[in-house]
């Protein structure tokens, strides 16, 4: 009794100890792979070509002042030239019916700086030394135009005074980091979708390249499906984890040494919350992946299969950008809770202070229920299918089917 027990014990699947050896093998043939390696490099050489165009971009933008009312005699004929001399570059004047349409333009960023009746400076943000020297500018010209007048008096100091008064400057959107996070979290939505589908295409590939070569009939003689599917994923996770990182580290160094932006302080919680979503987003794309590879015995035939979950990471990817551009709206609010939208959605919205904790938290709960339930369709997918490779199955036939072990 005693020895059948214990040959029980020893021939039962160590499903963790497994899929930790999967985990090893797959993570060094990936990480060393020849097409992570290249399309790896292509995204690096792309964010730093991107950062070059847009400075070069940068320093050849003309900027554009605004003007609206009565201004000082003299001071817009002269501003471009001056501009020049002075090292800014190319400045355009443009001259506006009213108040209204000059913020609306500042807003948009058609215009960089407004004057408003000759005595108010007007940005979107206190930045750069534009707006200082159009203030410099504009307090010579009055000064020149009230000393030319035919009505000045030697004694007007106080009305000389007042007009080389300091001219107020008036903020549309105070917080100096507004674009700069919102830069951020774009980057991070575009940055989390390229990686999961890059990662979700080597996930794809190492499933098709096994059933091809029948190399999963070989692994599943020694182990079980679920161990398979498990150290699959966690192997190919981490490749694109690893991947995220190393992107995000190439655009703050390009970023800074090309001085193109200010890059805004990042808490260190943003990073805990990117990580968490990307771990969460990865797995519940992953898994539905992993399964629809198992449908097919060749990589053609799984391209077919995975139209559909294709379609749904587009729909989520497309939709955070609806989300991002109003992360307070009510149906943003309600959109960023879908489980297939969240994971791009929430790190932006975390940075963008919009983000009630309730409502992460809710959202938290949701990816996990989904997670758990893409877990359980995934698994029992993978483990009924993966064994076939004669033919593509379709995915209520591998619902119903036995498991291979």
């Amino acid at each position: 009794m005693t020895n059948t027990t214990t040959s029980r014990e020893v021939t039962q699947p160590n499903v963790m100890g497994d899929a930790a050896l999967v985990f090893r093998r797959e993570f060094l043939s990936r990480i060393t792979s020849n097409i992570f390696l290249a399309t790896f490099a292509f995204a690096l050489a792309m964010i730093i070509g991107g950062v070059i165009f847009f400075k070069v971009m940068q320093e050849t933008d003309s900027d554009t002042v605004g003007l609206v009312g009565d201004q000082p005699a003299g001071a817009a004929e002269a501003l471009p030239q001056l501009a020049e001399d002075a090292g800014f570059g190319a400045v355009e004047v443009e001259t506006f019916d009213s108040r209204e349409a000059l913020e609306e333009a500042i807003t948009s960023g058609d215009v960089q700086v407004g004057v408003v009746d000759g005595d108010e400076l007007v940005v979107k943000t206190n930045e750069g030394t534009l707006p200082g020297f159009l203030a410099l500018i504009w307090k010579e010209a009055r000064v020149a135009e009230l000393v030319n007048s035919p009505d000045f008096e030697a004694g007007q100091q106080q009305a000389v005074a007042s007009a080389t008064s300091e001219l107020p400057l008036t903020e549309l959107e105070p917080d100096p980091e507004s674009e700069a996070k919102a830069g951020v979290g774009i980057a991070l939505v575009v940055m989390l979708f390229l990686t999961i589908q890059l990662v979700g295409s080597m996930l794809m590939l190492s499933i098709t390249e096994e059933k091809g070569n029948n190399i999963v009939e070989l692994l599943l003689s020694s182990m079980s499906a679920k161990s398979l599917l498990l150290g699959k994923l966690a192997a190919n996770g981490l490749v694109g984890l690893i991947q995220v990182v190393a992107m995000i580290g190439t655009t703050i160094v390009a970023v800074n040494v090309a001085d193109l932006a200010d890059i805004p302080t990042i808490p260190s919680s943003l990073l805990l919350v990117a990580l968490l979503w990307f771990i969460l987003g990865f797995a519940f794309f992953g898994v539905l992946i992993a399964a629809a590879a198992s449908l097919a015995p060749s990589q053609e035939d799984a391209q077919s299969v995975m139209t559909p979950i294709i379609i749904v990471l587009l729909i989520g990817y497309m939709a955070s950008f609806f989300v991002t551009a109003n992360p307070g709206g009510s149906a943003e609010r309600i959109v960023s809770l879908l489980p297939f939208v969240s994971p791009f959605v929430m790190p932006a919205r975390f940075l963008s202070d919009e983000l009630p904790i309730w409502e992460h938290v809710l959202a938290l709960a949701i990816a996990v229920a989904a997670l758990a339930g893409a877990l359980q369709l995934g698994s029992r997918i993978y483990t009924r299918s993966v064994i076939h490779t004669d033919r593509k199955l379709g995915w209520l036939e591998a619902f119903r089917a036995e498991p291979v072990r």
